[in-house]
Formats: C-alpha cells, structure tokens, sequence
C-alpha cells in the first residue's frame, strides 16, 4: 500500500502548470482584467445616463431664498439634559435649562428644556456639537458624550449630561 505522502506528492505534480507564467505576464494580465472591469462600467454609465435622458419627468426648480441660497430643511430632534453624579446610587435626573447645537462652521441652534429635561429642537442635517447649560447656571456645563449627526429624517434620544462631583 503507498504512503499518503507519496500520494499527495504525485496529486500535487498533476495539478502543476506546465509552465509558470512571469511576473510581468501577470501584472499585464491583472491590469487587463481591472481595464475591461473599468470599461464595463464606464459603458454602464453612459447607458444609464442615455436612458435618462429618455425620461420626460423632470424635477421643478428648487426653492431659494432671497439670497439665491438654496435653503435647508430642518430636522426635529428631540432629548434630554440631566445630572449625572451625585451621592452614591442616585439616578440621573431631568434638570431644565438650555441646549445649544453647534456646527463646525459656527452656526448655532438654541433650545429651552423644558424642567424635567425634556427639549425638542428643530436643525439642519450635519454634525453638531451639542452643550447645555443648566438653569441658574452662568457657563456650559453639560455635554452630549460625542457629536451629533443630524441626517434628514427625526433624531429622538440625544442626552446631554451634566456631571456632578
């Protein structure tokens, strides 16, 4: 009876190519291959952008303000402000106050909360970085944990904390 090894060994001298092609023939190859992939979906595109044009709807002329900006829809966006901290084992609690969202380019968005924290705000879609200042109190305080993004549909659950030592 052969040895598995022996077996193996010729399985595997079957399945060699007869001749190895170089490295440049398969770098040629590769880059054929990735050509014709790109052709491919060049020639979708024009397809896809000729059948388009064959559609007769078209969309109506979008609102601008008076500023010949085109203007953004905003988005409601509801959460809560509260303490955090505290003596050992107490639980958050709503505090009222005021929530501001700040985008990179320095436009803010100002909201009341209501006293048990809750506060629901109408922005932009974007990012957002999200503070509150607690009532009585003269500098921001509170923080949301990490930025808000805004997309274009509702966004419930945003807490912003305020720590107590």
């Amino acid at each position: 009876m052969p040895d598995l090894g022996d077996l193996l060994a010729s399985a595997a001298t079957e399945f060699q190519p007869v001749r190895q092609p170089e490295f440049g023939q398969l770098v040629r190859a590769s880059r054929r291959r990735r050509q014709r992939r790109v052709t491919g979906s060049a020639a979708a595109v024009v397809v896809l952008a000729l059948s388009a044009n064959a559609v007769t709807w078209r969309p109506g002329p979008v609102p601008q303000e008076p500023s010949g900006r085109v203007p953004q829809v905003a988005v409601e966006v509801t959460g809560s402000m509260r303490r955090i901290g505290g003596p050992m084992g107490a639980a958050p609690l709503g505090v009222g106050g005021t929530v501001r969202f700040e985008d990179a380019g320095g436009t803010t968005v100002t909201a009341e909360v209501a006293a048990d924290g809750r506060f629901t705000v109408a922005v932009p879609a974007g990012r957002y970085v999200v503070t509150g200042t607690p009532a009585g109190a003269g500098q921001a305080s509170c923080r949301a944990t990490a930025p808000v993004v805004v997309a274009d549909t509702r966004l419930d659950g945003i807490e912003v904390d305020c720590h107590v030592r």
